[in-house]
C-alpha cells in the first residue's frame, strides 16, 4: 500500500481502465511524469533522518509488466478458450 501511494504522489498517476459507451470500448489512461524504470526507481517511499531517503529500488525490483489481459472467454465454465485469427 505504501508503494502504490508513493507512486501516485510522485507520478500524478491516475487510475483508469476501459470505458464502454454506446457499444464501443475506450481505453482510459492517466499519463504521469515517469518515463522510464529509472524514474520509478527514484521515487521516495519515505524520508528518513539518515543521509538519504528510502527509495522504491531499495525495497524491490522495478520492472515492466504485461498489458491488461483482454479478450478472454471460457467454454462451458471450464477455463480459457483460446482462438486465433489469421
Amino acid at each position: 500500500m505504501n508503494v502504490a501511494d508513493a507512486v501516485r504522489r510522485s507520478n500524478s498517476e491516475v487510475g483508469g481502465r476501459l470505458l464502454e459507451l454506446a457499444g464501443k470500448e475506450f481505453m482510459v489512461r492517466g499519463r504521469g511524469y515517469a518515463k522510464s524504470i529509472s524514474d520509478l526507481e527514484q521515487i521516495v517511499l519515505r524520508p528518513t533522518t539518515a543521509a538519504r531517503p528510502v527509495l522504491l529500488r531499495d525495497v524491490g525490483t522495478v520492472a515492466l509488466g504485461p498489458e491488461i489481459r483482454r479478450g478472454i472467454s471460457d467454454l462451458d465454465g471450464k477455463g480459457d478458450a483460446v482462438g486465433a485469427s489469421w
